[in-house]
């Protein structure tokens, strides 16, 4: 009897992601759109693409979305229960890297500016 019970507790699986699986997956879409968005802009020449400028960049990128995801806590809710109030922290995330790099894109653009 106590057998039983022990191997159906034991052998039970969890229907649940890590969260840290589905932080990472988040940042991999980021990449993975960052690279799209690179190809489309040099009209899928791979070429002109690849440049280690924009290595570099993706990295950056992928950093702040990271630390936006981080500090909004969207990576804890479950994938098969989102409701409004996810979107909108998603929503409110993407908000907050756009404006964050907005702004760090505004002060290269003036330093540079300067030179």
């Amino acid at each position: 009897m106590h057998t039983k019970r022990f191997l159906s507790k034991s052998l039970k699986i969890n229907h649940f992601l890590s969260r840290w699986y589905v932080l990472g997956f988040e940042m991999l879409l980021v990449g993975i759109s960052f690279l799209i968005s690179l190809l489309i802009r040099f009209n899928f020449n791979w070429g002109m693409a690849s440049n280690e400028l924009y290595e570099s960049q993706m990295g950056f990128v992928v950093l702040v979305y990271f630390f936006c995801y981080l500090t909004l806590n969207i990576y804890s809710s479950s994938l098969r229960h989102t409701n409004l109030s996810d979107i909108v922290k998603i929503f409110n995330a993407n908000t907050l890297a756009l404006f964050v790099l907005g702004v760090y894109l505004l002060i290269i653009d003036i330093y540079f500016m300067e030179i």
